[in-house]
This record gives C-alpha cells, sequence and structure tokens, in this order.
C-alpha cells in the first residue's frame, strides 16, 4: 500500500489483500499502531477540522471506507474498499487462529451489550479470546487487566478516533486499536448489513436510510454533503 495526501487526510491506497496483509503486521509488532478508517462522512468532517486532518497524519493506518471516497480516489492507484464490516470478521478469524486477545469498548448508544458481543463474537470465531465493556463502567482499569493484543471501539466518527489518539498509550498490551463504529452491530445480528447487490452498486447510504432514518443527517452528510465538498469547496 502506499500513502498520499488528500485535501488534507493521510489516505493509504492498495488492494484489500494489501490492506489485510499490513493490518497483520501492524497486530504482529511490537509497537503500538492506531488504525483510522476513512469514509466519505470523515472527509466532510475533517474539511472544517484542522484536528482531524492532523489525525490521520498521526496514525499507522488510514484505510478507504465508502464507495463514493473510492471512486474519487481512484486516479491515485490501485484501489480496492475494506470496509470496517469485512475487516473486522477477518481481524477476529485472525486472532482466533493465533491466539490473540481481543477488546471491545461500546458506546452507550450501540445497540449490542456486551454480554452479547462476547457470546456471539465467541460463537462464531471459536478459539477467541475476547471480553467487551459497556462506555459507562470502569472499562479503562478493566481493559489493563484482560490486556488485549487488539482494542476495537465503537464510539463512532470522531469520537472513537480522538479517544484512541489520547488514551491507547494507557494500554501496554495493545498492538492495534481502530474505531469500529457499527461493526459490531452486524456480528451480533443487532442491525442487518445491506444486501450484496445494493452493496455491489454503491447503494449502501440508501438501505441505511430506509432501516434507520433517524441518522439522516449523518447519511445526508456521507453523501450529498461529500461530493459538495470536494467538487465545490
Amino acid at each position: 500500500m502506499h500513502a498520499f495526501s488528500y485535501r488534507g487526510l493521510q489516505v493509504h491506497v492498495g488492494t484489500r489483500a494489501e490492506a489485510r496483509e499490513a493490518l497483520l503486521r501492524v497486530l504482529e509488532g511490537s509497537t503500538q499502531h492506531q488504525v483510522i478508517t476513512v469514509n466519505p462522512e470523515f472527509v466532510v468532517l475533517a474539511a472544517r477540522n484542522p484536528a482531524l486532518r492532523a489525525l490521520t497524519h498521526q496514525a499507522t493506518l488510514c484505510l478507504v471506507d465508502g464507495v463514493g471516497l473510492s471512486f474519487a480516489l481512484r486516479r491515485y492507484g490501485t484501489l480496492e474498499r475494506y470496509p470496517g464490516a469485512d475487516m473486522v470478521p477477518d481481524l477476529l478469524r485472525y486472532c482466533a487462529a493465533h491466539q490473540k486477545a481481543v477488546g471491545v469498548v461500546l458506546s452507550n448508544d450501540g445497540l449490542s451489550t456486551s454480554a452479547t458481543v462476547v457470546a456471539k463474537l465467541a460463537e462464531q470465531f471459536p478459539g477467541l479470546r475476547i471480553a467487551a465493556w459497556d462506555e459507562q463502567e470502569n472499562f479503562q482499569e478493566k481493559i489493563k487487566r484482560f490486556a488485549p493484543d487488539l482494542l476495537l471501539v465503537t464510539f463512532g466518527q470522531p469520537r472513537q478516533d480522538f479517544w484512541l489518539a489520547e488514551n491507547m498509550t494507557s494500554f501496554q498490551s495493545v498492538r492495534m486499536a481502530i474505531g469500529v463504529g457499527g461493526a459490531i452491530d452486524f456480528l451480533t445480528g443487532a442491525r442487518r448489513r445491506a444486501p450484496r447487490l445494493m452493496r455491489s452498486l454503491g447503494l449502501e447510504w440508501l438501505w441505511r436510510l430506509v432501516t434507520q432514518p433517524r441518522r439522516f443527517v449523518r447519511i445526508f452528510r456521507a453523501t450529498f454533503g461529500f461530493w459538495y465538498t470536494i467538487l465545490c469547496r
């Protein structure tokens, strides 16, 4: 994969296989790394937030997630989307096979409980050592005691990314930390992912609008707001 600057953001492009290889190399390393998934909404927010743009230059990997963004970046090289909904299961499968511990911190407004996350993911990925904590718990001390190799946070962008940048070094066992938004809810069944045909046509935003109308503002920002940002600003 190679990195370049796009509208002040650091972004990494390459094939899905290259992205997966880069993630596993980081996970097997001896130092700490933050991974950010950059989607159209992230680009819109970063256009108004210099601190968010700077955060991408501090992260080890900034992977592209979102049809609109991948289309906008196609001229910069070979680019295959690696959305969090696909990336997270790949990482969990690897961790289960290689004795890596996984910790999950859940947002207060998420759909999955910590007990559900542990039960469902342990069932789907046999051998996985996993713990999950709700945001209202004293979860930081629990993370230190559990000592995960991989830390997943579901606070949503950009809060999850800022939180990890500020707190990741407190957890010495963590090799890789990623903000994964709602990807965990797909695995627990709390939320249905868009049908494969809609995903292939780039219509996941329409599926979210139909199934989650309360997210209209975020969906509008990630679609029309994104194209306004890159074409008119």
